[in-house]
């Protein structure tokens, strides 16, 4: 027998939250990762010193260390350089 209700909008909202949720954690932790990964075959510490761009070795701020979020923002590799558009990295 086939319900002819709809889902409740409460349970259409807690799936968007959701949605968004493991989106947010899985950039977070990816972000992560792609410091370890590219930290540890060279045998640094990921957690000192704190991240910077390995092209000109500037220091990164927290607000630009924000996965999807800062790439949208600044819209270019680094604060400091303008010539490509690829996604930052957190190295």
């Amino acid at each position: 027998m086939q319900n002819d209700f709809t889902d409740p909008p409460i349970l259409h909202s807690a799936f968007c939250i959701l949605h968004f949720a493991a989106f947010a954690t899985g950039a977070i932790v990816g972000s992560f990762l792609n410091v370890v990964i590219h930290r540890y075959p060279i045998e640094e510490s990921i957690v000192f010193p704190p991240s910077r761009c390995p092209a000109c070795r500037a220091r990164i701020r927290w607000f630009d260390n924000v996965p999807i979020l800062a790439w949208l923002w600044l819209r270019t590799p680094g604060r400091r350089r303008v010539s490509s558009s690829s996604p930052p990295s957190s190295r």
